[in-house]
């Protein structure tokens, strides 16, 4: 019965019809327990019609075994499977326990990979018939699913799925879907419902104090209704304590409980113990405790406890099987849980495992044992941070010290895969005595990448070097690795001597390792050697070290390998071999479906694409790492992304899109002690100031900046705004200053072997120059020729046709000053180029402004038109993309029309003519 939710019913019907229209939706419910949340996902069943109905419902039970809710929802679609790319079915059939796919791969990957998997297969589903998914009580399905779930959800579209969730008040809504707060029954409501249920209609004053004591809430009303007499509804003899609803449902649920015999008490509390369960199951387990199941449970569901269907027992309230359960004395709950783990042990391991660990009174090596085999099974299908817990466990139910210390290890391992770094860090606070070496190299590793992920460069080198120490002979690549992350961690924090050591250390354990270790320490000693200014040498081993990757096809097709090189040619100022390589790394992740490790390469092109002027690619790649690296959990990559997005929006006068994403990048980089990144969030909202001509807002930002980057340690020219101040000072007319700071820079440019630091520096050099600066310019803009930082030239053209103006060499400025508008046009760089076009007027030479063209594609739909123009069928798009087929092609029309193009020969041609992709 369902009174008084007229407004949630229309809102439910909207979603179902819209889903049958072709049109996805999402609504969650949230109100507290028994406010009826699971009574209008059943008016949602009721509703559903010819929809195909997916169920899932969170067990408090299940929390730690990782997809169990996911295989409930999506077992009844799994035939599907064979329709989705290799890796994506082979990961869900790892999730879902359908197959044996072998081990998956690292955490991110697996995860992204069920997640795309799960979008995949609902779309799929739901093109030969409309879906209605409902999940009852999500707060509590395992952490795994509620992930896969809602990356999915969050990305419907033109797809014919509905979906309702239920969670309970005070548990945090999943971000990006709509929700609604369900509230307590009115008290006309409240008056009819009591009526309806005890048949006596109440009086006015003893509805309102129930409505009053209850707050609305329909099962503490309807549990009230069949306890309260006919006077007492009527308003005579109600005690004049609270009726305290919660402890009244308890007590008329427990009453329930004790009017059924023993035999029905101990078969329900084996299934309250069970979790999500089939009826074979508790009766066997029932049995072992020798009780007759099959009579006790058909007695429950007689008394209207529980209800009997094919997918199991279900309690009437999730509040009865936590009565039915905790009734029950302990020594009584860890017999159950013994009887249900000797019956799972052959067939379902992992939950066994946990049935054990919870008959478990002290160290047990059993269930240890059991629970550390239970968290690799969790490992190796993408469910890091069930693994983590498993692991965790067993760790304390460990026998030995030692057995403790490396389950410990593994534990911490896991969180810090799955991204729960509070959890790894905890894990990890102290090193147990008893850890052997290798164990304690795999403690120290995971302090020191959590001190890399947020930023702690000296604590992360320390922890690194250390732990490859520790790990050194005995585990020479894992040793060549952790060198190799030392370094980076060093040279972020300028300790230029420890990155020295550790990448002879990495060279000479190179040499008695594979060609993986061997590359990774040519291209470590390569960059140093750079930075040392033997330019020459390190070169030489960088161009080695790409000799290793093209020799090597296995090593070649690694995405993480082709991106080490992108970060070796960046430290070599070669920009352009950089963004080869950070292609090639996105290419293999999308066609491998390897999605953990798309969004570390989506980032690095989106940065490259800044650099090269390729923007609108740098837009929709920097779109979709932000969104896969926010949905794994992968901080570090969202900062670089916003970051990133923020520094392109700012050289196109996009100013609300800016400070949005600088805004979320300086407060997730301060959280994270990210200084580097902070300086690029900072950065870009100086850029947006001296693009819009905001002079004295720019000098005042770029000076907060040199502060932060002096005050962290970072000298590297590339992040230095000095050159940005030299110019803003210069436009104000403060020479003195700009002039000042010029030694500064250079001091940090090691001569040409990087061009594009050594090209902003001759352009700086041109702008302080007193009277001769031709030849300053002439050699910047001759060094930008060498490199692809298109954005960079024509800032370099447009500050020396504003010197060429006013040193009355017109005709010069001029050639100058149209190279860097027909530069900036192209970009849209709007501020830009209307200051070079108002600079061309100043020569006298006639200048239109170029008109504002279509409306501005969004960042999704970037990513549809750059796929298709590169000739890929939709379904290869929304594979690459993970939207449905039908998705794309709605975002596909919106393009064409905002584009004014009908082909996609047109729109490829359209977007080469503007600089979108190579020509």
């Amino acid at each position: 019965m369902l009174a008084g939710r007229e407004t949630e019913q229309r809102q439910i019907d909207q979603l179902l019809q819209q889903a049958a229209a072709g049109r996805s939706g999402v609504l969650v419910l949230r109100g507290d327990p028994g406010i009826g949340k699971t009574a209008l996902a059943e008016y949602a069943a009721g509703r559903a019609g010819p929809m195909r109905i997916l169920r899932a419902t969170g067990i408090e039970a299940e929390t730690e075994l990782g997809f169990a809710g996911l295989y409930s929802l999506l077992h009844p679609v799994a035939d599907y499977l064979t329709a989705l790319p290799e890796r994506q079915a082979a990961a869900l059939r790892r999730a879902l326990g359908l197959g044996h796919d072998g081990p998956g791969q690292d955490g991110a990957s697996d995860r992204l990979a069920v997640a795309t998997g799960t979008h995949g297969l609902l779309t799929t589903a739901a093109e030969d018939r409309a879906l209605l998914v409902l999940v009852d009580d999500l707060h509590w399905l395992d952490a795994a699913s509620q992930d896969a779930l809602t990356f999915a959800l969050r990305r419907l579209g033109s797809d014919s799925i509905a979906c309702l969730m239920t969670l309970r008040s005070g548990t945090a809504v999943p971000a990006g879907l709509p929700c609604r707060e369900v509230a307590g029954l009115s008290r006309a409501a409240t008056e009819h419902l009591v009526g309806a249920v005890a048949g006596i209609r109440p009086s006015h004053d003893v509805a309102s104090r129930l409505h009053a004591e209850t707050g609305g809430n329909p099962l503490a009303l309807v549990e009230l209704s069949t306890v309260l007499t006919a006077g007492q509804l009527g308003g005579a003899d109600l005690p004049e304590s609270p009726l305290e609803p919660g402890a009244a449902i308890r007590q008329r649920f427990a009453a329930r409980l004790d009017q059924l015999d023993s035999a029905a008490r101990t078969t329900l509390l084996v299934a309250a113990a069970a979790g999500r369960c089939q009826v074979a199951e508790v009766n066997a387990a029932a049995a072992r405790l020798g009780r007759d199941g099959s009579d006790a449970l058909g007695e429950a569901e007689a008394a209207g406890l529980i209800r009997l269907t094919s997918g199991g027992i279900e309690f009437s309230h999730p509040l009865m099987r936590s009565v039915a359960y905790h009734a029950a004395a302990p020594a009584q709950r860890r017999d159950a849980h013994r009887a249900l783990a000797e019956g799972l042990a052959a067939r379902d391991a992992e939950r066994a495992a946990w049935h054990l660990a919870a008959a478990a009174t002290g160290p047990d090596d059993v269930a240890a044992a059991a629970l550390a085999a239970a968290a690799g099974l969790a490992a190796g299908k993408g469910a890091p941070l069930e693994a983590a817990a498993a692991w965790e466990r067993a760790a304390e139910l460990s026998g030995t010290a030692q057995a403790r210390s490396v389950r410990l290890a593994e534990a911490a391992e896991a969180a810090l895969n799955g991204g729960d770094l509070d959890r790894a860090r905890r894990l990890t606070q102290t090193v147990p005595a008893a850890a052997q070496r290798l164990t304690r190299a795999r403690i120290l590793a995971v302090r020191g990448r959590l001190a890399l992920l947020t930023g702690q460069m000296v604590l992360a080198q320390r922890e690194l070097a250390e732990s490859a120490d520790l790990a050194g002979e005995a585990e020479p690549l894992l040793a060549v690795e952790l060198f190799d992350q030392a370094v980076s961690a060093a040279l972020e924090a300028g300790l230029y001597d420890e990155a020295s050591r550790a990448a002879e250390r990495m060279a000479r354990l190179a040499e008695r390792s594979d060609e993986t270790a061997r590359f990774l320490a040519d291209l470590a000693y390569g960059g140093l050697a750079w930075l040392r200014g033997e330019a020459e040498y390190g070169m030489s081993l960088i161009r080695r070290a790409v000799s290793r990757l093209e020799a090597n096809p296995v090593l070649a097709a690694r995405p993480e390998r082709q991106l080490d090189l992108a970060s070796a040619w960046c430290d070599a100022g070669r920009p352009d071999r950089a963004w080869l390589c950070s292609n090639r790394a996105v290419e293999l992740a999308r066609s491998e479906g390897a999605a953990g490790r798309l969004p570390r390469a989506l980032a690095w092109a989106a940065w490259l694409d800044g650099e090269g002027g390729r923007w609108s690619r740098a837009l929709a790649y920097g779109s979709q790492a932000l969104d896969l690296a926010q949905a794994t959990g992968q901080a570090y990559l969202a900062c670089y992304a916003q970051a990133t997005l923020a520094t392109v929006e700012a050289a196109q006068g996009r100013e609300d899109d800016c400070l949005r994403h600088a805004h979320d990048a300086e407060k997730l980089a301060g959280e994270l002690g990210l200084r580097k990144l902070e300086v690029q969030a900072r950065r870009a909202l100086a850029l947006l100031d001296l693009g819009r001509g905001r002079l004295e807002e720019a000098i005042t930002r770029y000076e907060g900046v040199r502060r932060l980057a002096a005050d962290s340690g970072i000298a590297h020219p590339y992040y230095s705004p000095i050159p940005e101040l030299i110019e803003a000072y210069a436009r104000v007319g403060a020479m003195d200053q700009a002039r000042a700071l010029l030694p500064e820079f250079l001091a940090h440019v090691p001569g040409q072997a990087n061009p594009q630091s050594a090209a902003r520096a001759a352009r700086c050099r041109g702008i302080a120059a007193a009277d001769d600066f031709d030849a300053y310019f002439l050699e910047a803009i001759a060094l930008h020729e060498r490199g692809d930082v298109v954005f960079q030239h024509a800032r370099t053209q447009l500050a020396y046709g504003e010197r060429l103006r006013r040193a009355q060499r017109r005709r010069d400025a001029r050639v100058q000053l149209r190279a860097a508008a027909e530069i900036f046009d192209r970009l849209d760089a709007r501020p830009w180029a209307e200051r070079a076009r108002a600079e061309l007027r100043a020569s006298g030479e006639t200048v239109a402004s170029p008109g504002q063209g279509g409306k501005q594609l969004t960042p999704q739909e970037l990513q549809i038109a750059l796929l298709v123009s590169e000739g890929r069928t939709n379904a290869e798009v929304g594979r690459a993309v993970f939207l449905s087929t039908r998705t794309v092609e709605f975002h596909l029309s919106r393009t064409y029309r905002k584009l004014g193009v009908a082909s996609r020969t047109e729109l490829a041609r359209r977007l080469a003519s503007a600089g979108t992709i190579p020509g």
